[in-house]
């Protein structure tokens, strides 16, 4: 018979407990059978230790997503503290093991962003310790004395860097388009007599710049000019004359139409010239395209536009409108051609228009002869002026 001593027996139960490790469980993970199988197969594991550098807020959190060479996978949140400048992993993890980084949270109290110098790193055979958390202070936006709105008459607007830190400045636009810390610093105060959007933010060397702070300034009267995406012959869509023209300029179906106002047709015939009242443009008045924000250019006291533009009614070539205007002098006139009133069709009858992309005011609302002339059945768009 044979006999089997209590020391085999201790070395067979030995060698299952060691299988069962093996093939279930992967060695540093956890603190229950592997660690005891590290030491009897004296397999070695790793930890991860991280550089915090500049954290001045709190709640930061960094997730570490592991995935071992046996494709088992594991997540850990660190939570280092304030101005704290090293943190290490929870537990140790075997060679070939894949680590990928992420920022879930980013510290509040000042606002920081933190950002890593590596995403993806993988251990092999020796600890990590090359991963670096770079903390960047995030400024305050810059105040502004009055806040953006309509005003009735001009307003003199101061913006101001914050306090804290010292040495902060601040740089500005004024063209509708977001700053960066190269455009310059704003006048001080800023002048504003015309309708404009301002936009500032805050800026210091080696801190993130502030979120843009500002909006639309509207000062007195601000109206809009827009031109049709509709297109017509000289007759205006078959109805004529100012009817026809007002019509299509308040066809909110138009997909040039602002949404909002009421339009008429800048079109020139007897009833609606630059002395009637009937006339679209007011004297001494903002025009804007239909954004409200982009100057187009201001009216003078005979309720003309004479001064070259500081921008187009429409950026887009070619949007050609019917106007029968002689624009290219003081006062505006009549133009030589314009459809018969605005009632023919007929390619022996010629009509005047002006172009929208330009900013000479005899190229934008017409002029006489050459380029700004067309036979009436063409289809052209209408200029609309905001009432």
């Amino acid at each position: 018979m044979l006999k089997i001593s209590n020391y085999q027996i201790f070395y067979v139960f030995k060698f299952i407990f060691l299988l069962l490790v093996l093939v279930h469980c992967q060695p540093g993970l956890e603190k229950y059978p592997t660690d005891y199988a590290f030491l009897l197969l004296k397999e070695k594991s790793y930890n991860v230790s991280l550089k915090i550098i500049n954290l001045e807020g709190s709640d930061l959190s960094i997730q570490l997503n592991y995935q071992t060479p046996n494709e088992i996978e594991k997540t850990e949140e660190l939570l280092p503290l304030k101005k704290e400048t090293e943190i290490h992993s929870k537990f140790s993890y075997p060679s070939r093991t894949k680590i990928s980084l992420k920022i879930n949270k980013q510290p509040l109290n000042p606002n920081q962003v933190c950002t890593s110098n590596k995403s993806n790193v993988e251990i092999f055979e020796s600890n990590v310790g090359d991963i670096e958390v770079n903390c960047f202070s995030v400024l305050a936006p810059p105040t502004f004395s009055i806040l953006p709105g309509t005003y009735a008459s001009s307003q003199m607007l101061t913006i101001s860097p914050p306090s804290i830190p010292a040495g902060a400045t601040v740089s500005y636009r004024n063209d509708g388009n977001d700053p960066a810390c190269t455009d310059p610093s704003p006048p001080t105060p800023i002048n504003i007599s015309i309708s404009q959007q301002i936009r500032a933010i805050t800026c210091l060397p080696n801190w993130i710049p502030s979120p843009v702070a500002g909006g639309a300034y509207s000062i007195g009267s601000s109206l809009r000019i827009w031109v049709t995406n509709s297109t017509t012959m000289g007759n205006l869509n078959g109805t004529g004359g100012t009817v026809g023209g007002d019509s299509m300029c308040n066809n909110m179906a138009d997909t040039n139409h602002p949404g909002s106002g009421t339009y008429k047709a800048l079109i020139w015939l007897p009833g609606r010239t630059s002395s009637d009242a009937d006339w679209p443009i007011i004297a001494n008045t903002n025009y804007y395209r239909s954004d409200g924000i982009t100057l187009i250019g201001n009216s003078n006291s005979v309720k003309t536009i004479t001064s070259a533009l500081p921008n187009s009614v429409n950026t887009s070539a070619g949007l050609n409108s019917w106007s029968g205007i002689m624009a290219n002098g003081i006062p505006w006139m009549a133009g030589s051609d314009n459809c018969s009133n605005w009632t023919s069709s007929l390619n022996t009858v010629d009509g005047i228009f002006g172009t929208a992309n330009l900013t000479t005011p005899g190229n934008v609302f017409g002029r006489n002869g050459g380029p700004n002339r067309s036979s009436c059945d063409q289809l052209l768009r209408l200029y609309c002026v905001e009432q």
